[in-house]
């Protein structure tokens, strides 16, 4: 059975937690679309395409339930999920940067961010 809330008890929880344990997605997702990157994701088959399609899905399908419990504010599924993954991946890439004067978010500050990204207003 697939997981639908993370241990903080949010599905937006969840979709952090994902890109935390799979960071390879991000290296992937990053290379595909376009951005600089410190070389290739390991073990990353040769057309990964659909497989990043695959997971956006995944994304958008979290999304979509937290719609309809009105917990992640309404738009198109896919664009929201697509705005967290560029959150998420930007964040791991600038982390794992080489560079003292990047700036980095804490987790919590990164959540915090997502978290209000996503949230439905309330009212």
């Amino acid at each position: 059975m697939t997981r639908t809330r993370s241990t903080d008890g949010s599905r937006r929880g969840l979709l952090v937690e994902h890109s935390r344990t799979h960071p390879e997605f991000s290296r992937i997702v990053h290379q595909l679309r376009g951005g600089l990157s410190a070389g290739p994701a390991l073990g990353a088959p040769g057309d990964v395409s659909g497989l990043v399609d695959q997971a956006t899905s995944l994304v958008a399908d979290v999304v979509r339930t937290g719609q309809a419990a009105g917990e992640i504010r309404v738009g198109d599924p896919r664009a929201l999920a697509h705005l967290y993954e560029v959150i998420v991946h930007e964040h791991v890439i600038l982390a794992a940067a080489d560079d003292p004067h990047a700036a980095n978010l804490t987790r919590s500050e990164l959540h915090d961010f997502i978290d209000g990204a996503l949230r439905a207003p309330s009212g």
